[in-house]
């Protein structure tokens, strides 16, 4: 009942997190492929964290905990240290003056 519990908060803060991030994200990429590409990362999130937690039924304790944990510090880590990394100085490149395509490129060189 504790790790429902988990999930259900996990799953709040998840939609919130996402939500004021791409408010965020779509002033400046509106019209780009990465904000298409970053939301259906965040759309992929949620389903296999319910996917994880449908298994708790029918696994032991440990290993559901193990799963989330394995899946949370992939995600988390790609995403975060790459893709919102990568969208934020993109935005400090587009702040200091420069297109949103000389922008990228200082991302990606960052």
């Amino acid at each position: 009942v504790e790790i429902l519990s988990v999930f259900d908060e996990l799953a709040d803060y998840a939609n919130y997190h996402f939500e004021t991030e791409e408010e965020i994200w779509s002033e400046h990429f509106a019209d780009d492929s990465w904000l298409g590409s970053h939301q259906l990362s965040h759309a992929s999130f949620l389903p296999k964290v319910l996917e994880i937690k449908a298994q708790e039924s029918y696994r032991p304790l440990r290993d559901v905990i193990e799963s989330i944990v394995k899946f949370l510090i992939r995600w988390l880590a790609f995403h975060i240290i790459d893709d919102d990394k990568k969208m934020s100085l993109t935005i400090k490149g587009m702040e200091s003056g420069m297109s949103l395509i000389e922008a990228k490129i200082y991302a990606d060189k960052k």
